[in-house]
């Protein structure tokens, strides 16, 4: 009995023991597969951080090679395109010097003249937005600040910009759609206002950045139509960029024009 009972108690021992070593092992091998997770998870991650790296490389790499681009386009235009401009207007103004031409030739060579002009000056606007060395705010408002200079010559006007106005995605045809909105503006007060001065300012605000220009002309009625004037193509820029165009004007009381588009947009820029 005792010999029996020895035996039992050793084989009790002995699947404890047994039982004891299985847990044992069974934990082991857990503590080996989550290590396993564990590294199979810092490969993934690396592998995402290093495709990332890679796709921001080649993003940069676009980029520089974009800008370079950009660069040589706007030199090519200067150089090349820039000097025959102002070759064939040199020769248009040696021909109206000549004394044998009559009336009529000289009136048609003056506005060949006019029109190698007016080419001449929208190729060094389009030179100077191409150029990602104008890619910034004070740039471009440099650059509107020097246009009204030249276009309202005979007009007094004001040129507002606060210090704190400042925002990111200022891609060249957001940029250049503000500036030919601005232009035109300036361009239908010329011709059309009559004005003696202009005021014109640029704020942001709640997320929109907001152009105006208001001056004391002569006005009109906003709802005759207006030929010539150029509302149509400001307003189809302000709605490719999502934004708006607002005309308040009275007849002998001047016009108010308020170019408004949001900074954020849906869409490839």
């Amino acid at each position: 009995a005792y010999t029996l009972y020895s035996i039992g108690v050793l084989m009790a021992f002995g699947g404890l023991a047994g039982w004891q070593m299985h847990r044992l092992q069974r934990r082991a091998e857990e503590k080996i597969e989550r290590e396993r997770e564990r590294a199979r998870l810092q490969e993934a991650n690396l592998r995402a951080s290093a495709a990332e790296m890679k796709a921001r490389a080649m993003e940069a790499e676009k980029e520089v090679e974009k800008q370079t681009i950009r660069s040589r386009i706007a030199s090519d235009l200067h150089d090349e395109i820039g000097s025959n401009l102002s070759s064939i207007g040199i020769s248009l103004q040696m021909l109206q010097s000549k004394e044998q031409l009559g009336e009529s030739e000289r009136r048609r060579l003056k506005e060949m003249y006019l029109v190698v002009q007016q080419s001449a000056q929208a190729m060094r606007e389009i030179v100077w937005f191409v150029n990602p060395e104008n890619d910034s705010l004070e740039k471009l408002f440099a650059r509107m600040r020097s246009t009204a200079n030249f276009m309202l010559e005979s007009i007094d006007f004001s040129f507002e910009v606060p210090d704190d106005i400042h925002f990111e995605d200022i891609n060249l045809t957001f940029r250049r759609n503000i500036f030919l909105v601005f232009k035109e503006c300036l361009n239908n007060v010329v011709k059309h206002a009559g004005a003696t001065h202009v005021a014109i300012s640029l704020w942001q605000s709640d997320g929109t950045f907001v152009m105006e220009t208001s001056d004391n002309g002569q006005g009109f009625d906003p709802g005759a139509t207006c030929e010539g004037s150029g509302l149509k193509n400001m307003q189809k820029r302000a709605a490719e960029m999502n934004g708006s165009l607002q005309l308040a004007s009275t007849s002998g009381k001047g016009t108010v024009v308020r170019f408004t588009v949001p900074l954020k947009r849906e869409g490839p820029s």
